[in-house]
C-alpha cells in the first residue's frame, strides 16, 4: 500500500507523522478506543482512574509518590485522580502513626473486584490488537519495545536538548526571549 508507513519513515522522518512518538500515540488513541469505553460506559471509570487502580491492587499498597512515579503521572495529575478513586471507594489512604503528613494507598477489596472484571476484558482486546501479528513479528515487537523503552529511560537522564522544561513559561516569556535575540523555545 503506498500510504502505508515503512520503517525508512522512522529513520528518517520527514514530519511529525513519522515521528516514532507520533505513530506510538496514534496507536494508542486507536487501540485504547474498546478500553476507553468499556472503563466509561461499562463500569464508570476513567481509563487513567484504572491505570492508578491497576497498579495499586497488582503491586499492592504504596506511598502517593510512589504511585504517581509508576504510572509516570505528574503529582497534581495523579492527586486530582486518587481523590476520585477515594470517592469512589476504590482506594484506601491511611496516614502513617510515625508521619502524619505521609501516607499509604491501597486498593480495596471493591478495587480487586472491579480489577477481576475488567482485566479479562482487556486481555481479550489486548489479543484481538495483536492477532495481527504472528509469533515471530509479536517477538520481535516485544523486544523491540523492550529496547525503546530502555532507550528511552536512558534519554530521559540524558541532555540531548539544551532547553529546560517549563510548561509554565507562556508565549510573553517566550516573546521576550524571542525579542532579546535568544532562540525560540
Amino acid at each position: 500500500m503506498a500510504n502505508e508507513p515503512t520503517c525508512s519513515t522512522l529513520a528518517h522522518p520527514r514530519g511529525q507523522k513519522d515521528l516514532l512518538n507520533y505513530r506510538l500515540k496514534t496507536l494508542f488513541a486507536s487501540s485504547g478506543a474498546p478500553g476507553l469505553r468499556l472503563f466509561e460506559g461499562g463500569f464508570g471509570i476513567a481509563r487513567a482512574e484504572w491505570h492508578l487502580m491497576a497498579i495499586l491492587v497488582e503491586d499492592g499498597a504504596m506511598s502517593p509518590t510512589e504511585l504517581g512515579r509508576r504510572a509516570h503521572m505528574e503529582s497534581a495529575r495523579a492527586s486530582r485522580l486518587l481523590t476520585a478513586l477515594l470517592g469512589k471507594g476504590l482506594v484506601l489512604r491511611t496516614e502513617r502513626e510515625d508521619d502524619r503528613r505521609r501516607a499509604t494507598l491501597e486498593a480495596t477489596a471493591s478495587a480487586r473486584e472491579l480489577h477481576a472484571q475488567i482485566f479479562p476484558l482487556l486481555v481479550r482486546i489486548n489479543a484481538e490488537l495483536i492477532g495481527a501479528l504472528d509469533a515471530d513479528e509479536l517477538a520481535a515487537f516485544d523486544r523491540s519495545l523492550s529496547k525503546l523503552t530502555a532507550r528511552a529511560g536512558e534519554l530521559a537522564t540524558l541532555h540531548v536538548v539544551d532547553v529546560s522544561a517549563n510548561r509554565w513559561m507562556g508565549s510573553a516569556r517566550r516573546d521576550e526571549k524571542r525579542k532579546a535575540g535568544r532562540p525560540r523555545t
